[in-house]
């Protein structure tokens, strides 16, 4: 729940991300939402957006259901 607000309200502009989690974490991940601030975290956000519009998660279901169903086959 936490982390839903954090990842989709625009109080993120202004949380300030402690800076030990970004000298650990910027090296394996970069800039990116999870550690961006301000004006970068609204740019990414604006970015990724769209990648979790409804109609491209039920697009992404039924192939992730498609490669269940043949993945059991395969065991089988």
């Amino acid at each position: 729940e936490i982390l839903k607000e954090v990842l989709s309200s625009k109080h993120s502009l202004s949380l300030g991300k402690p800076t030990f989690l970004q000298r650990y974490l910027e090296p394996l991940t970069g800039i990116g939402l999870i550690l961006a601030n301000g004006e970068t975290w609204a740019h990414e956000r604006r970015v990724i957006g769209p990648a979790f519009h409804s109609d491209k998660l039920k697009d992404i279901y039924h192939v992730k259901m498609h490669l269940n169903e043949h993945h059991h086959k395969l065991k089988v």
